[in-house]
């Protein structure tokens, strides 16, 4: 996050990089080239930033982050790295 602001890569808003915000992009379909829509998630017409794999790695990650801070967990899973990308 700090190295995209101190690159000034753009948000859509022009805001600065933000926990939330990127939080929001990992959610989001558009980095594999979709679009939602109506509640249906579609092909769009621009390219993929990220993979597919890649991308429901990010999202199983991100679930069981969820997981941990709603119902915690076992002090054993706590101590490991929890890495979105690894």
């Amino acid at each position: 996050m700090r190295l995209l602001n101190l690159e000034r890569v753009p948000t859509k808003t022009g805001a600065e990089w933000a926990v939330p915000l990127i939080g929001k992009l990992l959610k989001s379909p558009i980095v594999i080239g979709k679009v939602r829509f109506d509640g249906e998630v579609y092909d769009g017409v621009h390219e993929p930033i990220v993979d597919e794999e890649t991308f429901h790695a990010a999202q199983e990650r991100l679930s069981m982050h969820r997981k941990i801070h709603l119902y915690g967990v076992g002090e054993e899973l706590l101590r490991r790295p929890l890495s979105l990308l690894n």
